[in-house]
């Protein structure tokens, strides 16, 4: 696996991307059970690497920004 300092950022936002697809407004809690669980493995770059993806689906998902044309 690659350390995930070294994964790249346009792929953890394509993750989060795919993780609201699949899970919807549950993609932050599924994130968060992944991060958990790897952590409990031990699997430290694994649970760095779901904790970087869980902060863009948070962001994705809260995102107010108001178009400025209305």
């Amino acid at each position: 696996m690659w350390p995930a300092a070294m994964i790249a950022e346009i792929d953890i936002w394509r993750s989060a991307q795919l993780m609201i697809r699949q899970y919807g407004d549950a993609a932050v809690s599924e994130a968060d059970a992944r991060v958990i669980a790897l952590t409990e493995q031990r699997d430290s770059a694994g649970g760095l690497v779901w904790r970087r993806i869980r902060e863009p689906i948070d962001q994705l998902q809260n995102d107010t920004s108001v178009d400025p044309a209305h």
